[in-house]
């Protein structure tokens, strides 16, 4: 798991941890609503799913932001190319 080093979050990390590991993916992102309140939203969230990511040109539709938590696979670390690119698929 990796938190970002500005935030303190009240949430429960050993449900986040089974949900990333319940869910077979490589990657999860933690999300909020947020409509623009505490930052621009970057992310349209739906049915469970992350629809997009993207801070340089948020959308509209983009409902959700970052919420500051995340969990990795090893296997993805593991399979990162010499250009610090992490490929999936």
């Amino acid at each position: 798991m990796v938190l970002y080093g500005d935030s303190y979050l009240p949430i429960d990390f050993a449900s986040v941890e089974r949900a990333f590991l319940n869910s077979g993916k490589p990657a999860l992102m933690t999300v909020q609503r947020n409509a623009d309140q505490w930052d621009k939203s970057n992310c349209p969230f739906r049915g469970h799913v992350i629809v997009e990511y993207n801070k340089r040109a948020p959308t509209p539709s983009m409902r959700h932001i970052d919420y500051g938590l995340g969990a990795i696979s090893a296997q993805v670390l593991a399979e990162r190319k010499h250009d610090g690119a992490v490929r999936f698929g």
